[in-house]
């Protein structure tokens, strides 16, 4: 499955004039990093270090034009960029999940290390002002990947330790689901910057089925309309789990509790296999930790 894609044009290694151009791209950037942040910092993270000092300090002040918006000077990095593509060979760069895995596959010898960075950060250039700078600023933390795997490049981007695609599809819905967090209040997630957009479309997706969330201390969304409408514990039928994301934002204590509760089902200590516990504990404290943050 496609997460992000960017596609460009670049000039041959050979060839007396070097340019480079942007084609189609998909680069979602909310929730926050978002996947087109990770495809294009990732980018910049495999091929900056091949740079020399001088073409590493134009493309940082590049990040910065991007960022502010400015009108940027050709040429750079002794490449220019222009909006022809007559001439230039395509290139692709995706971002790829296989199962709850996430990996990057880079046409690499089809460009230099220079062109592969700045078509990069002029990928930036084609998001919206309003996630432009968040963009940015992983891409910048790019420049100092220490290297390793395509896991470890993730994680190093985002901060997040577990990597796969539900954690980077929504990081805070992925933590509720670990912790097992359930919760009905008067607060939406729409109000939540990070969690809005998907809890509306989910809303939506219900309210066309004739569904709206009950308010009630179990949890369920009940029928609205039609024969079977009812409020009724006694009716299952009429009534549903309410689905994962649409819940209320957690306290700080709720958190906590979630994670010492969970923490006692997943430790050997406390009968919990020891295969995968390890695994389990980790994955419960990062969950811990992006809601904590938020």
């Amino acid at each position: 499955m496609v997460l992000a894609e960017l596609n460009a044009y670049v000039s041959r290694p050979i060839a007396p004039t070097r340019r480079i151009a942007l084609g189609h791209a998909k680069l979602p950037c909310t929730p926050a990093p978002g996947m087109g942040s990770v495809l294009l910092a990732g980018i910049v993270a495999k091929y900056a270090a091949f740079l020399d000092d001088d073409s590493q300090v134009d493309l940082v002040a590049l990040m910065g034009q991007i960022e502010r918006g400015e009108r940027v000077p050709q040429p750079r990095l002794r490449h220019r960029f222009q909006v022809d593509h007559v001439g230039l060979q395509p290139i692709r760069y995706r971002l790829l999940a296989d199962g709850d895995t996430v990996r990057f596959h880079i046409e690499d010898e089809k460009a230099t290390p220079a062109q592969h960075a700045l078509t990069a950060v002029y990928g930036a250039g084609t998001i919206g002002q309003g996630s432009v700078r968040g963009v940015v600023r992983v891409i910048r933390r790019a420049m100092s990947f220490p290297g390793g795997s395509d896991r470890d490049l993730i994680r190093f981007l985002t901060g997040y330790s577990h990597g796969g695609v539900s954690a980077l599809a929504d990081p805070v819905l992925w933590a509720m689901e670990v912790l097992d967090l359930r919760l009905v209040e008067s607060v939406p997630l729409d109000d939540h910057p990070r969690v809005g957009g998907s809890h509306r479309a989910r809303v939506a997706e219900y309210a066309d089925q004739g569904l709206a969330p009950s308010g009630d201390a179990e949890l369920r969304w009940t029928k609205t309309s039609g024969p079977s409408a009812s409020t009724s514990r006694s009716e299952p039928d009429d009534t549903r789990a309410l689905p994962a994301g649409l819940v209320r934002f957690p306290t700080r204590s709720e958190v906590q509790r979630a994670f010492r509760r969970q923490l006692r089902h997943s430790h050997p200590d406390h009968g919990a296999e020891r295969i995968g516990a390890a695994q389990r504990i980790a994955e419960l404290a990062e969950a811990r930790r992006i809601l904590l943050d938020h």
